[in-house]
């Protein structure tokens, strides 16, 4: 069993956004809360892991609302809220410097274009061999390294 260690902060009124739940080889364990962008990693005791981020816990980016984790650990994170912003996070809880330098993040304004009347709505984010295929509305776009 693991607890938190602090609440996470959430966004908006009641609502608490979900990003996901992985189990990581060697049995340890990644949380996310969307709504602050939380990343939480526990060790297979349960313990936080304090070899990830800031002593087991990090952000993400400004938001999580779709959250995958890639073979070699690294967590991807998509906010759409305002722009759509891809994070990145190493295995060991420090931001991608592929994304944008030290902010692990970066704006992925190619993706297709809201249609009238209509929010963007990022459905699925999947790791593949350098490079994310997300799932925007009824497209599949693919940002390479």
């Amino acid at each position: 069993m693991a607890f938190l260690p602090f609440v996470p902060t959430f966004e908006g009124g009641s609502s608490v956004i979900f990003s996901g739940l992985f189990a990581l080889p060697g049995g340890s364990v990644e949380v996310s809360f969307g709504g602050g962008g939380q990343l939480f990693r526990f060790t297979p005791t349960g313990a936080l892991d304090p070899a990830f981020g800031m002593s087991g816990h990090t952000r993400v980016g400004p938001a999580a609302s779709v959250l995958a984790v890639a073979p070699d650990g690294e967590t991807f994170s998509i906010d759409n809220r305002g722009k759509l912003t891809v994070a990145g996070t190493l295995a060991n809880g420090t931001p991608d410097p592929a994304l944008g330098g030290n902010k692990g993040e970066r704006f992925a304004t190619h993706l297709p274009g809201r249609r009238p009347n209509e929010e963007q709505q990022v459905l699925e984010l999947l790791p593949g061999n350098n490079c994310l295929n997300i799932l925007v509305g009824e497209d599949i776009v693919r940002i390479s390294e």
